[in-house]
């Protein structure tokens, strides 16, 4: 029982959590039970803060490729009006943020979304929103690491301006395109 005015802690939504072990007939008194992911410890249990780190992943990722996408247009448009200033410097912060932050975030969006899983026991091709969500994803890696990965690349080694056009338009172009899968898979992980 809790001591009064203190809150109940807010439990996974149902079916996330595999609660097969509550149910397993087991004869071994709570106390005895080993600690679950489920169970609080000082007010988290590894379940939220997994998910915690999920969201953040989230916000690293698709912020990041949001605003580089779109700062990098007006600094392009800078640098092509004034004619002498170099591209270079710019597409290495670009190229850095991404592996940084873009990179970043999606490897603790997969690794948390695995543990989350595994955690869970859930069948995952059992659940529709979640394959959509992964073959967006994916869809979205291959185009940063086929294209905008390269591309960016290329753009912090030349100073052709004719390269520079070549590279950032379809930089540009094929950066918005990923970014829309991303943007569906947090529709779909929201909706669910």
């Amino acid at each position: 029982m809790r001591p009064a005015g203190e809150r109940a802690l807010p439990q996974p939504s149902v079916g996330i959590i595999d609660c097969a072990a509550a149910h397993s007939g087991s004869t071994r008194s709570a106390e005895q039970a080993p600690p679950s992911p489920t169970t609080p410890v000082n007010g988290m249990n590894l379940y939220s803060a997994l998910k915690a780190l999920h969201v953040a992943g989230a916000v690293l990722m698709l912020g990041n490729v949001t605003v580089s996408s779109f700062w990098a247009l007006f600094m392009y448009q800078y640098v092509r009006s004034t004619g002498g200033l170099s591209f270079k410097p710019i597409a290495k912060a670009i190229l850095w943020a991404d592996l940084l932050f873009t990179f970043g975030g999606s490897l603790l969006i997969t690794a948390t979304g695995i543990a989350m899983i595994l955690m869970s026991s859930m069948p995952v091709l059992q659940n529709a929103w979640l394959i959509r969500g992964i073959v967006a994803m994916g869809v979205s890696a291959v185009l940063w690491l086929g294209w905008l990965l390269p591309d960016q690349l290329r753009l912090a080694r030349t100073e052709n301006p004719l390269e520079i056009q070549r590279y950032f338009r379809r930089w540009n172009a094929l950066g918005w395109l990923a970014a829309i899968p991303l943007f569906y898979s947090l529709w779909i992980m929201i909706i669910k």
